[in-house]
């Protein structure tokens, strides 16, 4: 029945932190308890202080986790603006092409206009006006 228990205790018991033997009185100097009072009362502060940072860690976390997503979002904002100003550089390069295009267009029919003129003007010239403008 020993081995049955000690088997059990193996298998199930220990892993859970239950004693073998449960909290039987042990026969030890004053030395000796005074030693191990000291023990617990550090290994309880060293059980609160960790619970302290293991509370700093899990807000640290949560702060970087809200950190990670404000980056993201502003992150996606910025690629928006850019998009958005890439689109409005498009557009304004677009007119100021446009409008070049046009301004160009209007002198080339100007210059036309007045090669045409000064044809007509040249057609109609006589003999005379021409020694005049030769000479």
């Amino acid at each position: 029945m020993r081995d049955l228990q000690d088997t059990y205790w193996l298998e199930v018991c220990a892993a859970l932190g239950i004693r073998r033997f449960g909290f039987s009185r042990r026969r030890m100097t004053r030395a000796e308890w005074h030693k191990e009072k000291i023990v617990r009362n550090c290994s309880r502060a060293a059980d609160v202080k960790l619970g302290e940072d293991m509370q700093r860690v899990k807000t640290a976390a949560a702060e970087l986790l809200k950190w990670q997503q404000d980056l993201e979002q502003w992150r996606l904002q910025m690629l928006g603006d850019r998009d958005r100003i890439r689109q409005e550089i498009m557009r304004e390069t677009d007119a100021r092409y446009r409008e070049h295009i046009e301004k160009h267009g209007r002198l080339y029919q100007t210059e036309v206009a007045l090669r045409i003129e000064t044809e007509k003007q040249l057609a109609h010239r006589t003999p005379e006006e021409e020694l005049i403008c030769s000479s």
